[in-house]
């Protein structure tokens, strides 16, 4: 089954040289049911030609399973990329909304299971409108997707970072409390103050506003969000360019930004 056509018509041609050969020698053993020579050069005929037959089936079977294959390789290629265009965000390429609702659930489960600390950061990019405003949507999405390799630059292989929409992102910082998830964000925050936006625009400045909270028990999803969302709402009214972290969580400061409960 896994021959090509070239070696089916050379197994043929072999396969018919050897029946020639049998019935020439063997022929007057063979009591076939013809009396002359001509019925039994048919008969030998006949036999080469079924074999024939058999190996162009075979052949076409062989054409067939891998033209099969082929199709199969391109339904399971076809089918990653479906499931990639759903989970993932085109321009950025990290998680979307949708995957980042499943994130969530699995690290809640893990959380009511064994207990599992987690924490959500929801970071937003100061002054990108004026961006897209100024310089236009190609800007834009430079702009973003440089903001994008700075935070993979800070978050470990484990954590999970998913556009939530426009300018807006999530950091799901696995096994963490908020006191070990600052550290990482107040870095982002740094490393977003001091990059040279410049190139993608003259006189581009941009920061980060970062709010974050950590899962509580009893709590569902959603009650999290909103709370990591007051704590960024927190960090924009209070001046931009910090993370705040929401009530009765760690209070502290670092590096120079602003880490404070509100």
């Amino acid at each position: 089954m896994g021959l090509s056509t070239f070696w089916y018509v050379v197994s043929w041609l072999i396969g018919s040289l050897a029946l020639v050969l049998a019935f020439s020698v063997m022929g007057s053993h063979l009591s076939f049911p013809v009396a002359t020579n001509f019925s039994q050069l048919l008969v030998c005929l006949s036999f080469i030609l079924t074999l024939g037959r058999c190996i162009y089936l075979a052949n076409m079977l062989s054409r067939m399973q891998r033209k099969m294959t082929e199709k199969n390789q391109q339904l399971v290629q076809a089918m990653k990329r479906v499931q990639e265009l759903a989970t993932r965000d085109e321009l950025t390429n990290i998680e979307n909304r949708r995957s980042l609702m499943e994130i969530l659930a699995v690290e809640q489960k893990r959380f009511q299971r064994g207990g599992t600390p987690f924490c959500i950061a929801i970071l937003d990019l100061d002054g990108f409108k004026s961006v897209n405003d100024n310089f236009g949507h190609a800007a834009g999405d430079m702009v973003l997707k440089t903001f994008v390799e700075i935070v993979r630059n800070e978050m470990r292989l484990s954590d999970h970072f998913a556009r939530y929409g426009g300018d807006e992102f999530v950091l799901v910082l696995t096994g963490t409390t908020v006191s070990e998830g600052v550290t990482a964000l107040d870095r982002i925050c740094a490393e977003t103050e001091v990059y040279d936006w410049s190139k993608f625009g003259q006189g581009i400045v941009l920061t980060a506003s970062i709010g974050i909270t950590d899962f509580r028990p009893g709590e569902t999803i959603d009650a999290a969000f909103q709370r990591a969302d007051m704590a960024l709402y927190a960090a924009k009214s209070a001046g931009r360019n910090r993370v705040m972290i929401s009530p009765d969580s760690f209070d502290t400061s670092s590096d120079g930004t602003t880490i404070r409960a509100f």
